[in-house]
């Protein structure tokens, strides 16, 4: 009983030491840069998240945390320690400036998110190793065909609106409309994935899991066929999307997934999606000739030729320049207290970011941190060059260190919280939340706060209405007749005594 007790203690005591390291890191770090201060914080960040991961692991590297980790490590520490003292400008977004003494108060501020994020995750409590089972996946089989066939329909849709440039394999040319259209298939058919998982996960025996068997075969059929045309087109977020949901089910609830195989699916899936971003063209490309799947190819041979290990991570990497920005704009400026988080919150509702941007004649560059740092990058021009976000950089210009701080320790909380939900209480609610934020943990280090929000909420309040609509609806119809027999039952003893 005393060893069971003094578990958790020990763990959150390791948590607390790591985070009171971070803070005191953070406060006394020089204002230039300083290779050996930055070496120390990568290893306490590689010390802190390995005993965490080791933590949470339970067999399974395909989760939430292992993954949000990498992606963290690869948005905030490999720039500092590893590229800026030897090749500082081997990625050219480097060369339009910024300023190198950040770079070591900036990486500090980075491990203090990242500890609070532990910490927060510790608090939240411990996961049971307990075995998959106990799924009432029945109860939402009314919801698994009408959610397959919108999302059917919105994806053709979505195609059909932008077919000129889909079939040409153009990047970023989606219609306003396909817009619209991707960002209800976004939500819709993540929760039809996870009800159709859960209502066959019923009859799991331990045998043949196999991807067809645990999933429809037309769901997997359906899900094949948009990955191939998001990557044939260039867009890897939603086909991204996809398949960490199908791993995510399928790894948290039958196949463990080690690390030898973790590691060699993390290097494949880096090279795939920068063949991609090589392989994508621009409308400009394609004005002569279509771009058919043998182009695709050459092009993405031709012009990925990677110079050095880092080219892999090279999408993540350039992120870290938005953080030094970020950092630079709170010294020569007021935070923003909150004013860039309000309309990623408002888009919840279709229509209400629109609707608050007209109303309060909202500047283009307060609609998010990234459009802000964009906009001050190019003084208010080059609308359409994006520089991009970091989790921490998108808290840090609202709310400084002491936001990073609060709300990353309330990050690492809630996910976990998802987690343990997902596993621990069999909850529906829980699982839509952890399979959806864990669909976004490699793209969350280089987004924002909220990227995730709408991508949960949606599932959840389609899944509650059902709760409290159509189960009720049914129940009362149920009811009478189990009241008649009850009746029956009652007069067929009376006349017996």
């Amino acid at each position: 009983m005393t060893s069971r007790s003094s578990s958790p203690r020990l763990t959150l005591a390791v948590a607390l030491s790591f985070f009171t390291l971070s803070f005191a890191l953070y406060a006394f770090a020089p204002n230039e840069y300083s290779l050996g201060y930055c070496a120390v914080l990568l290893a306490v960040f590689l010390a802190s998240t390995a005993w965490f991961i080791r933590k949470t692991l339970f067999g399974n590297y395909f989760n939430f945390h292992a993954l949000f980790i990498l992606g963290f490590f690869l948005v905030h520490f490999v720039y500092p320690v590893f590229l800026y003292p030897s090749w500082p400008f081997l990625f050219k977004v480097f060369e339009r400036g910024f300023d190198p003494s950040l770079i070591t108060v900036s990486t500090a501020l980075a491990l203090l998110g990242m500890s609070a994020y532990i910490l927060g995750a510790v608090f939240a409590g411990k996961i049971k190793n307990v075995p998959p089972g106990g799924w009432d996946g029945g109860r939402y089989r009314l919801l698994e065909m009408p959610l397959f066939v919108l999302s059917l329909v919105l994806f053709a849709l979505f195609v059909f609106f932008s077919r000129g440039n889909i079939a040409r394999g153009v990047f970023n040319a989606y219609s306003a409309a396909s817009e619209y259209l991707l960002t209800a298939f976004q939500g819709i058919f993540p929760l039809a994935l996870i009800v159709s998982f859960v209502d066959r996960l019923r009859h799991d025996d331990g045998r043949w899991r196999s991807l067809f068997r645990i999933f429809r075969p037309r769901l997997v059929a359906f899900s094949a066929l948009a990955v191939f045309i998001f990557l044939y087109v260039g867009d890897r977020g939603p086909a991204i999307q996809i398949v960490l949901i199908y791993g995510a089910l399928f790894t948290t609830f039958l196949r463990p997934l080690k690390l030898t195989v973790f590691a060699v699916l993390i290097a494949a899936g880096l090279y795939l999606m920068m063949f991609v971003s090589q392989a994508r063209t621009g409308y400009v490309e394609t004005r002569g000739e279509e771009s058919k799947i043998v182009a695709y190819y050459k092009r993405g041979a031709e012009r990925f030729v990677p110079e050095s290990v880092f080219d892999f991570g090279r999408d993540m990497i350039v992120n870290n320049r938005n953080l030094y920005l970020a950092v630079s704009y709170v010294h020569n400026n007021e935070r923003t207290l909150g004013r860039t988080f309000l309309p990623q919150i408002l888009s919840v509702v279709p229509g209400l970011q629109s609707v608050y941007v007209t109303l309060f004649h909202v500047d283009l560059q307060d609609i998010s941190s990234g459009q802000l740092l964009t906009y001050h990058e190019y003084e208010g021009g080059a609308r359409g060059a994006g520089l991009g976000n970091t989790i921490i950089a998108d808290v840090y210009i609202s709310f400084g260190a002491a936001g990073v701080l609060v709300m990353m320790m309330l990050f690492g909380y809630a996910n976990m919280k998802f987690q343990r939900g997902a596993i621990d209480k069999i909850n529906l609610y829980f699982l839509i939340a952890y399979v959806v934020s864990l669909s976004f943990s490699i793209y969350y280090p280089r987004s924002g706060y909220f990227t995730a929000l709408r991508g949960i909420l949606w599932p959840v309040a389609i899944v509650w209405l059902f709760d409290h609509s159509v189960q009720k609806a049914a129940a009362r119809i149920i009811r009478p007749g189990r009241g008649a027999a009850r009746d029956r039952e009652r007069g067929g003893a009376s006349g017996g005594a």
